[in-house]
């Protein structure tokens, strides 16, 4: 499936003496209402991404690979007194270069612009604060990058935004880092388990390889996050719309659904990660949970549709890490929303009879 867009659909009209690549006919673009400045544009043709945004006066972490923010600590040390200026025309225009320039390499890549300011999900997703919101698009409608902000800073959506979250949060990172530091390094079939001393252990717990989307929460809760977050992400928005749901025996049946789901999923991860128990509770001396897991998270719509992708899992014993192997969680998503599939649909026709609801989404279940 084409993972869903987050900026939106619109295209130039002219740049220079001839045409801009015009996008597929059946999308019916808006016309677009900044005007793209002349020059040399051959230098961005064969530049990837992130030779792009390296040849740019901006400075930020690598660690950031999905959404980097750029405000006055983004600016390299030569232009620094941009920032200190109280005029702010001044950092107005340097942000409004940097857009030129996004806006530049998308055409020398074949892409078009979307202008999305008019799009009401995006106003729903960021509230208030922008300015501006752009999409660049290629020829057959697939995002390559976006960018929203204001005259003070601004957010750039990289080509991993728009990716599925198995072939960008990989475990690549954390096996190297574990290799580095001469940790255990395991193969057990949809995972790697980490054999660490009390130090590695330690190094291990706080790095966290995707700084810019990552989230930890209780081992425990892994199957009920990926039945409230995954199977039926509205839930909460429905019941907070409708406080008296305890009485109606819609809600009822949707709280039976979730119960059925939870049963599913608990099986198919116990089958997929045998080496794992995911109804045990453990706890440390000072009676706090410490057996956890990270998820990196991508948003498929407004809604907070989200897809996880466990990261690292770790066990109790304080000597023990579990990582998980993104292309394998890629097939267990699958087969797990699959066996879902009957009672999502049965959701999806109850949330038609609540009224005035989010529109439930199943589309990005078959990617």
């Amino acid at each position: 499936m084409r993972v869903k867009s987050i900026i939106g659909i619109a295209v130039l009209a002219v740049f220079m003496s001839g045409c801009l690549p015009k996008p597929p006919e059946s999308i019916s673009p808006k016309p677009y209402k900044r005007v793209v400045q002349k020059g040399e544009m051959s230098k961005y043709k064969n530049m990837d991404f992130e030779a792009f945004m390296h040849s740019l006066p901006l400075s930020y972490s690598d660690e950031y690979i999905r959404k980097i923010i750029l405000d006055c600590s983004s600016i390299v040390p030569t232009h620094k007194n941009i920032c200190y200026s109280r005029s702010l025309e001044v950092i107005s225009d340097f942000y409004e270069q940097i857009r030129r320039e996004f806006d530049r390499y998308c055409i020398a890549k074949g892409g078009w612009l979307d202008d999305k300011m008019d799009d009401k999900a995006l106003k729903y997703a960021y509230k208030t604060g922008m300015s501006y919101a752009q999409e660049c698009k290629m020829h057959d409608g697939e995002p390559f990058f976006g960018y929203y902000g204001n005259n003070k800073g601004m957010a750039i959506l990289t080509p991993a935004y728009f990716q599925l979250p198995f072939d960008v949060y990989k475990e690549d990172r954390y096996i190297d880092f574990a290799k580095h530091f001469q940790m255990g390094v395991f193969d057990v079939g949809n995972a790697y388990k980490l054999s660490t001393d009390a130090k590695q252990f330690e190094m291990l717990r706080t790095y966290s390889a995707y700084e810019d989307e990552s989230e930890t929460h209780s081992f425990d809760n892994f199957v009920k996050l990926f039945v409230d977050k995954v199977l039926f992400p509205y839930h909460e928005d429905i019941i907070k719309y409708n406080p008296d749901y305890e009485d109606d025996p819609i809600y009822v049946k949707m709280e039976q659904l979730q119960k059925e789901a939870t049963q599913i999923v608990k099986r198919d991860l116990k089958f997929a990660y045998k080496m794992m128990d995911f109804e045990q509770k453990v706890y440390s001396e000072d009676g706090k949970s410490y057996r956890s897991v990270a998820f990196g998270y991508i948003y498929t719509d407004f809604f907070s549709t989200p897809l996880l992708m466990p990261t690292k899992a770790i066990m109790p014993d304080k000597k023990h890490f579990y990582i998980f192997k993104s292309q394998a969680w890629k097939k267990i998503f699958k087969d797990i929303v699959k066996d879902n599939k009957h009672l999502i649909l049965e959701y999806k026709e109850l949330i038609k009879k609540v009224g005035k609801t989010p529109q439930f989404e199943t589309e990005y279940f078959d990617y």
